[in-house]
């Protein structure tokens, strides 16, 4: 009997070690075991901007070069929005490249370079109809679910790969949910009650399906200076949180050192920690390099040999960002001409706040819920409503890299007329 459960336990053991996923970031990797695990759910929560998106798109993206199939969910970015992201951080990782071709700039194809349009050439092998990069990874709004209960539907109908983008496999899709904490739910007034039952129901998948789920949470996250320890408040008021719970902390955030972001602060040392889980010790921790302009994640120390076979990084990337991890690029107006300027992350995600907003407007204005995303018409009726709120005395915060005729450039942060 012994000798039967003994063989039972090495099969289960050779299936979860041959089915780990890899996060294409070696240091994340030790840090849960190798990988995602499979049939399990993997909880990401972090402050708000603190980079929980860009983390999850560094790992789908990582995960669909693979070739396994991945689905990403989000219910404050578009589509599009979410596609361009993740092209310039598929950019800055493939190319090895820091700082990249940051989001803002390649949302203004007017500016590219020659080597940008080629790099964004090789990079974007998208859809329109689809915004399936390589057709591997599907991305959508979870807006186009009225409440959980309609999005669990619909991921019951992936697993059965009823999905038309989808071609059906053996393997069903890995599923990125970015926002439990605005998907709606009619039966769950209390958040927490909604948030373990959402879940729940991703368990419930994940082990239909055999597949992973990587779901992410805003979260308060403060400093302790009695325990000198970062405390995830919002984590501590939840009695199910997953198979693993990881929180990405900000320190100079949490501390409250700063009251938002300087412009300089492109580069940002990150550290992710392991809260629960059934496979880690709780409280482990790494740190990882954050570039905020393209969103990419980086290894910060050498890692050991022992790192999935998918894992594209290398020693020549870690000692890069070695050298750079601690020098902040210069955002004071540049002085040599060929230096551009970059906004931050926080910039980013104004300006992304503002198209979103304007995208709603024309989908309202047209009756049309899949209106075409034209970000020519985007921007054009976001700069009209900034000139016409500027011209009635009301300052628009709408961030901007301005260029003078001497190719000195600076960054506006509140939108006047002369830009």
């Amino acid at each position: 009997m012994s000798h039967i459960l003994l063989e039972s336990l090495l099969v289960a053991a050779k299936f979860y070690t041959d089915n780990l996923i890899s996060t294409g970031i070696s240091a994340f990797d030790q840090l849960i075991e190798g990988g995602i695990a499979p049939q399990n759910v993997l909880l990401l929560t972090a402050e708000s901007g603190a980079g929980k998106t860009s983390l999850c798109l560094n790992m789908a993206n990582a995960i669909a070069k693979t070739k396994r199939r991945v689905v990403f969910i989000s219910n404050e970015l578009s589509a599009e929005q979410l596609a361009t992201r993740l092209l310039s951080c598929r950019i800055a990782k493939n190319n090895n490249l820091i700082p990249g071709i940051p989001t803002c700039r390649i949302m203004n194809s007017q500016s590219w370079s020659q080597k940008e349009m080629e790099l964004i050439t090789e990079a974007a092998r998208l859809d329109t109809s689809y915004c399936c990069l390589d057709f591997n990874l599907y991305v959508t709004r979870s807006k186009s679910f009225p409440d959980a209960i309609e999005l669990l539907e619909w991921l019951d109908l992936i697993g059965q790969g009823k999905f038309d983008q989808y071609t059906p496999n053996e393997l069903a899709p890995i599923v990125f949910v970015d926002g439990l904490h605005l998907i709606s739910d009619p039966s769950c007034p209390d958040k927490n009650e909604r948030i373990q039952k959402l879940l729940v129901g991703l368990k419930n998948f994940a082990s239909k399906y055999n597949t992973s789920v990587v779901a992410t949470l805003t979260a308060d996250i403060t400093y302790d200076s009695h325990s000198n320890k970062y405390i995830n408040t919002t984590l501590e008021s939840l009695d199910y949180a997953g198979d693993i719970a990881i929180s990405l902390i900000d320190k100079e955030r949490s501390r409250k050192t700063v009251p938002e972001y300087p412009v300089s602060n492109i580069l940002r040392t990150l550290d992710l920690r392991v809260d629960r889980s059934h496979f880690s010790a709780a409280e482990q921790s790494v740190q990882l390099v954050f570039d905020s302009s393209t969103g990419a994640f980086w290894n910060i120390e050498p890692q050991s040999p022992h790192t999935p076979t998918n894992n594209p990084s290398n020693d020549a990337e870690v000692e890069e960002v070695q050298k750079i991890s601690d020098h902040q690029p210069d955002c004071q107006p540049a002085s040599d001409p060929t230096t551009e300027l970059e906004l931050s992350d926080d910039q980013v995600a104004r300006i992304d706040t503002i198209h979103n907003a304007a995208y709603e407007f024309c989908k309202i204005m047209a009756e049309d819920e899949n209106l075409f995303w034209s970000m020519d018409t985007i921007q054009q009726i976001s700069e009209f409503a900034a000139e016409l709120l500027t011209n009635q005395g009301s300052p628009v915060r709408f961030p901007a890299v301005v260029t003078e005729p001497d190719g000195k450039q600076y960054i506006e942060e509140i939108y006047s007329i002369e830009s």
